[in-house]
């Protein structure tokens, strides 16, 4: 492969933000990088910004935040004890008025408890804890 600025250079490495070929007169190392410019610097730069702060924001690598119960499992969880406890409790205090509505409660209640408990096993496999 030739240098992408000087045609007659064999290139010795390849620029990390535009890809082009460089020559040894060419490429600038910046922390362990191959870059061709100031501009391709700048971009790396940010993207490098980016990345740290969505592993920040995440709880990723040198973030990782303590283990604990993921705040949508949680939401999930209550949501399912609500709607059962609703059921249930309709189911057992009006027996009189017995409708579908209080299976309807018990069901969805059922439903939203098993999907925290697989949305906590999921994220505590995943190491994302949100």
């Amino acid at each position: 492969m030739r240098c992408y600025n000087h045609k007659t250079a064999e290139a010795i490495g390849i620029c990390c933000e535009c890809h082009k070929g460089l020559c040894e007169k060419c490429g600038k190392e910046e922390k362990s990088h191959l870059l061709c410019s100031q501009e391709c610097a700048q971009k790396w730069s940010e993207k490098e910004q980016m990345n740290d702060c969505a592993k920040r924001i995440y709880g990723i690598g040198v973030y990782q935040k303590r283990k604990g119960i993921p705040l949508t499992a949680l939401f999930f969880l209550l949501l399912g004890i609500l709607f059962a406890g609703w059921g249930i409790y309709n189911f057992i205090m009006y027996p009189v008025f017995f409708s579908s509505f209080d299976f309807f409660f018990i069901g969805f209640g059922v439903i939203f408890i098993i999907f925290s408990f697989l949305y906590w096993h999921r994220a505590t496999k995943t190491g994302l804890n949100l």
